[in-house]
C-alpha cells in the first residue's frame, strides 16, 4: 500500500476518493473533484501526511534575486500591468554589465545563489542579447545560477532566429543558464489562454519547450496562476497536463502555483476580474499539488510573495515544502499596486522554526547547502 492509499483510506474523504491506486492514475474527473470538494481541512490532512512521507519536516529556501531585464513586451497579456509598449517612455532594457554588476552585488551582499531571469518579449533582442547576459553574469559571480526565461520568451527568440527550440536552449545553455522557469504556464487550456491574451504561446507550446529542455538535461519548474477565469475542470486538466509530462521526462524539480493579482490589469479594467483569490484558494491548489504529484515531483512551493508569510506558513501544513526564494527585486507584482518586499535568509529561518519546521537553505537544484 502506497501513501496516497494509505492517507486515504484513513482519511473520512468522499468514497469516490477511496478508488485511487496512486497519483499516477488520478483523471481529470478525479481532480477536478479534489478542487470541488468542500472538505478541505481533510484535503489539507491527507496532502500533509503525503509530504511527511515523501520529503520530511525539512522547508528548503534559495537567497536570490529576480532580474526583470525588460518591460518591453509585444504579447500584452491581458493579466499582466509590467508590461510597457515597444516606443512608450516608461520602457526599460537592461545592459548586461549593468545586471551582472547588479547580480554579484547580490551574492556578495545577500549571498544569493540563483537570479530568476524573465522579462517581457522584446522584439528588439536577438539570441545573441541573451547569450551574452548570462556570460557576463557568469564571468562576475561564483556561486550564482541561472534559472531563466519564460518559454513564451524562448519561443519568440527560436521564431525570430528562425533555428529550433532545442538549438535555442543548447546555446542558452552554453552561455550559462542552468534551468527554466515555469513562466508562462497560467493553464494549460487553450481557450483560457486565449481569454488571458496568451495567443502568441499555446499550452502546447509551454510543454514542448519543457520537454525538449529537459531531453537535453536541462531541468525546470512547474507553474500554475490560478483566480481568474478558469473553472475547476480547466485548472485539473492543467495539473495532469504537467503529471503527464513528468512521468515522461521527470524533468520538473518543483511546482509552484500562485494566484493572480489584478491590479493594473485589462482583466480588471474590463471587470473580469475585480479581486484576488483568498488564502483557501492557495490551501486547495498547495494540497491538490502534493496529491496529484506524489511520487513525482518532490517539492511544492509555498507561494508566499503574493499570500504574505501567514498563508506561507499554512500552506506548509497542507502539503507544501519549499519557501522559495527571497525574492529581491521583484517588479511585476508591485506593478499591481500589491506591495510586496524581499525577504532575508533570516525572515524565512525564523517563519519556518514559528511552525516547528526545520529550515534549510538549498542551492538551484533543491540540493541541501546548509540546515538552520
Amino acid at each position: 500500500m502506497n501513501v496516497l492509499q494509505k492517507s486515504l483510506i484513513e482519511s473520512e474523504l468522499p468514497a469516490w476518493l477511496h478508488k485511487t491506486k496512486s497519483s499516477k492514475d488520478l483523471t481529470v474527473d478525479d481532480v477536478k473533484m479534489l478542487m470541488e470538494t468542500d472538505d478541505l481541512q481533510l484535503l489539507g490532512a491527507v496532502a500533509n501526511d503525503i509530504r511527511r512521507a515523501e520529503v520530511g519536516e525539512v522547508v528548503t529556501f534559495i537567497p536570490n534575486l529576480i532580474l526583470n531585464y525588460t518591460n518591453i513586451c509585444i504579447v500584452r497579456c491581458h493579466f499582466c500591468a509590467f508590461y510597457r509598449d515597444v516606443g512608450n517612455m516608461e520602457g526599460y532594457a537592461s545592459d548586461a554589465n549593468q545586471a551582472a554588476e547588479r547580480t554579484a552585488e547580490a551574492e556578495r551582499v545577500m549571498g544569493t545563489r540563483q537570479v530568476l531571469i524573465q522579462g517581457g518579449v522584446n522584439p528588439d533582442f536577438p539570441l545573441e542579447y541573451y547569450e551574452n547576459l548570462f556570460r557576463t553574469i557568469k564571468s562576475k559571480t561564483t556561486k550564482i545560477a541561472i534559472h531563466g526565461l519564460s518559454t513564451c520568451e524562448i519561443e519568440f527568440i527560436s521564431r525570430k532566429e528562425r533555428s529550433s527550440i532545442t538549438e535555442v536552449l543548447s546555446r542558452l545553455r552554453e552561455a550559462g543558464l542552468d534551468s527554466l522557469p515555469g513562466a508562462g504556464a497560467e493553464i494549460l487550456v487553450d481557450s483560457v489562454r486565449k481569454k488571458l491574451g496568451r495567443n502568441l504561446s499555446s499550452s502546447d507550446g509551454w510543454m514542448n519547450v519543457h520537454e525538449a529542455a529537459h531531453k537535453i538535461g536541462i531541468r525546470s519548474s512547474a507553474t500554475m496562476m490560478y483566480g481568474h477565469l478558469e473553472t475547476p475542470a480547466e485548472a485539473a486538466e492543467h495539473f495532469i497536463k504537467i503529471r503527464d509530462l513528468q512521468k515522461r521526462t521527470k524533468g520538473f524539480m518543483a511546482f509552484i502555483p500562485w494566484h493572480f493579482e489584478p491590479g493594473n490589469t485589462k482583466l480588471q479594467k474590463d471587470a473580469s476580474v475585480t479581486y484576488a483569490a483568498g488564502g483557501l484558494a492557495l490551501l486547495r491548489h498547495i494540497a491538490v499539488a502534493r496529491i496529484v504529484y506524489s511520487g513525482l515531483i518532490r517539492n511544492i512551493q509555498s507561494s508566499w510573495l503574493t499570500a504574505g508569510i501567514g498563508m506561507a506558513q499554512l500552506a506548509l501544513q497542507y502539503g507544501a515544502n519549499d519557501w522559495g526564494g527571497t525574492i529581491n527585486d521583484e517588479e511585476v507584482i508591485p506593478a499591481t499596486g500589491k506591495l510586496v518586499g524581499g525577504l532575508g535568509s533570516r525572515d524565512i529561518i525564523i517563519a519556518v522554526k514559528q511552525i516547528g519546521r526545520a529550515p534549510a537553505m538549498r542551492d538551484n537544484f533543491y540540493n541541501i547547502i546548509e540546515r538552520h
